[in-house]
């Protein structure tokens, strides 16, 4: 299966790379949240942790950054117009992701710092 996906210069390489990296933090932060939960480890264990939780996460997001960023410059250059089509494809993706992320994401983290500034003031 490998030859047919090609090398770091293909975005379908990367896309496999992102998935194995997807799937191996998957597990590993379960392992990681279930250490979290037992009681033997007091706070300052359960925030590293988190720290790492965290971490893991954003390497996940750079993976899929990487890949998706291969794919764009590929459909981009098969338009014919690399830059125009870039363009136009960040577009696309910002109006598909922004309205989501404003009534799920941004909704929730109002909702949260307001919890919290209201818990401060008790």
């Amino acid at each position: 299966i490998l030859p047919t996906i090609g090398g770091p210069e293909t975005s379908s390489f990367w896309v496999l790379v992102s998935l194995i990296v997807s799937f191996t933090v998957l597990f590993v932060v379960r392992g990681l949240d279930y250490v979290a939960d037992l009681e033997e480890t007091g706070d300052e264990a359960d925030l590293t942790i988190f720290s790492i939780i965290n971490a893991l996460s954003i390497l996940v997001g750079f993976s899929w950054e990487h890949a998706f960023h291969l794919g764009v410059e590929v459909v981009a250059v098969k338009l014919g117009y690399p830059v125009a089509g870039q363009f136009v494809l960040a577009l696309i993706v910002a109006a598909v992701a922004i309205v989501p992320w404003r009534r799920h994401i941004l909704q929730k983290v109002l909702h949260l710092e307001k919890e919290v500034a209201e818990s401060k003031h008790m």
